[in-house]
């Protein structure tokens, strides 16, 4: 087919998600997530995921996460995560 899989960027996602939510000194765990493929990555390309938390407070956060190529305005994915933080590490 000349596309990317679908699970290899639905694993990217769910690394950015894993990165941004464990930058303090929280441990965070993915609670639940869903994928969005908006458009078909080519095969070999070079993708980017950039998460943001769009929502934190002591317990839980929720993340978008956007896989694109040149341009974040046109992404191949959109990626939703709820994190839940544990103890401190």
């Amino acid at each position: 087919l000349g596309i990317a899989h679908g699970g290899f960027l639905f694993s990217l996602a769910d690394f950015a998600l894993a990165l941004a939510a464990n930058t303090d000194e929280r441990s965070a765990v993915s609670a639940s997530s869903s994928i969005n493929y908006i458009a078909p990555c080519p095969a070999g390309s070079e993708v980017i995921a950039e998460a943001r938390a769009v929502f934190a407070d002591q317990k839980t956060a929720l993340f978008d996460v956007r896989i694109f190529g040149d341009s974040p305005d046109e992404p191949y994915a959109v990626f939703q995560a709820r994190a839940v933080f544990k103890r401190a590490r």
